[in-house]
């Protein structure tokens, strides 16, 4: 863990399999099992398309509804961040750091990023928050073509990362917050049957 400002968070994304009752988390071994678990809207984490040391280093990829469980992902003393508890954090980073700009957009990514891991501009990693590229499961193009086969790995492997928060909005739809090979943040409006990442922050 790492504490930034006033708060508190995990330093890598979790690979979390049991909710905090013990319950076991649904594992999708396949892209059929996990568009079944986001049919019926059951939270589960993706173990198929993944090369092979991807959850040492990267965790796991989880749906929203494994976020908004009332099982609870989080252990005892954390929890799942909101929209919020980002909007901190990025203003820890912009009151204490230079903040440039790329593209017009606020270039928060540089503090927040790995220094290395990324397919092209790595971060400096100031607040040792140590994002990595660990991509995003979506629920278009899930197989590769007509082989019907799923595809080698994640989208966007190596070039991005998407963190649920623990918002929902309309439409079966959540917020994440995703940081990308260009550096900026954005707040980003996802299905809650994709696969993102999860950072946790300590209870106050």
């Amino acid at each position: 863990m790492v504490k930034i400002g006033e708060q508190i968070w995990s330093d890598k994304n979790i690979d979390i399999v049991e909710y905090k009752n013990g319950d076991s988390i649904v594992c999708a071994n396949t892209p059929e099992e996990w568009e079944s678990a986001n049919k019926e809207e059951i939270g589960a984490y993706c173990n198929f398309m993944l090369p092979s040391d991807y959850i040492m280093k990267c965790g796991r990829l989880y749906n929203h509804y494994a976020v908004v469980d009332n099982r609870n992902i989080a252990p005892e003393g954390w929890r799942v961040p909101s929209e919020e508890d980002f909007n901190q954090l990025f203003s820890f980073i912009r009151e204490n750091f230079r903040i440039e700009y790329r593209y017009g957009q606020e270039n928060y990514g540089y503090h927040l990023k790995a220094s290395d891991g990324w397919d092209r501009n790595n971060g400096i990693n100031s607040v040792k928050f140590n994002a990595i590229p660990s991509g995003f499961i979506t629920t278009i193009n899930l197989f590769d073509g007509v082989k019907g086969t799923a595809k080698n790995c994640p989208t966007d492997f190596g070039g991005s990362v998407s963190f649920w928060t623990k918002q929902i909005l309309e439409n079966n739809q959540a917020s994440a917050i995703l940081l990308s090979n260009n550096h900026w943040k954005e707040l980003r409006d996802f299905p809650q049957g994709w696969g993102c990442s999860i950072r946790l922050i300590k209870d106050n």
